[in-house]
Parts: structure tokens; C-alpha cells; sequence
């Protein structure tokens, strides 16, 4: 079960989704502990920002850099910049600050597919960087665990 056939990266990817996945029960308890009980309903938010982890854990910019395809990086930053004022505009006044983070994942999710874009249309075989079944495996199950946590826990 690797994301690549590196297998010291497939426990490192392993054990980043399954802490993520547990991080998701525990973040009410750490909230109150590591800040105070005012601050727990703000567990909300980074639950929301766990989500990134998905994205974060795709590496197209590796890729083009490699090839030194620099270029789509500043596109791929203006197109989540201004995707996320967008959307942190459009979602904040009707969802408030759980909007806000929403907008920025969005827009994180935004940049990587852009970035994805820029591989194929360079030619990069992005999907041969990872196993493509196993990361959306977990990426589902991380989803699950959010959705949950936050709806049915």
C-alpha cells in the first residue's frame, strides 16, 4: 500500500494520513487543553484546514521544477490568490470564519490541479508519481473522518 515504491515514503504518507484521521477525534480535547474552553468551537476551522493535507501531499510543482518549468508557479499562485479572495468573500458572509476556511482549502485544491494541468500539458506523466489508488484511499478516508467528526460524531 505505497504511494510510491519508495517504502520509507509509504510509511511516512501512512502515518501522516492515520495521525491526520486521529487528530480529527482528539482536536476538541487538544483545543481545551492547549488553549482554553473558549477556544474549542475553533476546532471547527482547522478540521476544515486538515482537509489540505490531501493537496499537500501531491507534488506537481516537484515535478515541473525538476524540468525547470518555473513558469506555472506564479500562474498556478495568482489563480489561488485570487480564487480564494473570492471564495473568502462569496463564503464568509453567509458561512462566517468556517467559510473563510473553506475558501482557502478550495483555493489550495485549486493551485494543485492547476499545477496537475501544467504537468500534462507539459507533457509529465504526473500520475506515474503516485499510486494514484492507494492516495485516494486515504484521501477518502481522512474526507469520512471529517465528515464524521464534524456531522455525525
Amino acid at each position: 500500500f505505497f504511494f510510491f515504491n519508495d517504502t520509507a515514503t509509504a510509511e511516512i504518507y501512512t502515518s501522516l494520513f492515520v495521525a491526520a484521521s486521529d487528530v480529527y477525534k482528539e482536536a476538541p480535547i487538544v483545543f481545551e487543553y492547549v488553549f482554553t474552553e473558549a477556544f474549542v468551537p475553533a476546532y471547527h476551522v482547522f478540521n476544515v484546514l486538515l482537509l489540505t493535507l490531501v493537496a499537500r501531499c501531491v507534488f506537481p510543482q516537484s515535478l515541473l521544477m525538476g524540468l525547470n518549468k518555473t513558469k506555472y508557479f506564479m500562474l498556478a499562485s495568482l489563480v489561488e490568490f485570487l480564487s480564494g479572495i473570492i471564495l473568502v468573500l462569496f463564503l464568509t458572509p453567509k458561512y462566517g470564519i468556517i467559510g473563510a476556511s473553506w475558501g482557502i482549502t478550495i483555493a489550495y485544491f485549486i493551485e494543485k490541479t492547476a499545477l496537475i494541468i501544467a504537468c500534462y500539458k507539459e507533457k509529465i506523466a504526473f500520475h506515474k508519481s503516485l499510486n494514484i489508488q492507494w492516495f485516494m484511499i486515504y484521501s477518502t478516508i481522512l474526507t469520512l473522518c471529517y465528515i464524521y467528526v464534524e456531522y455525525l460524531y
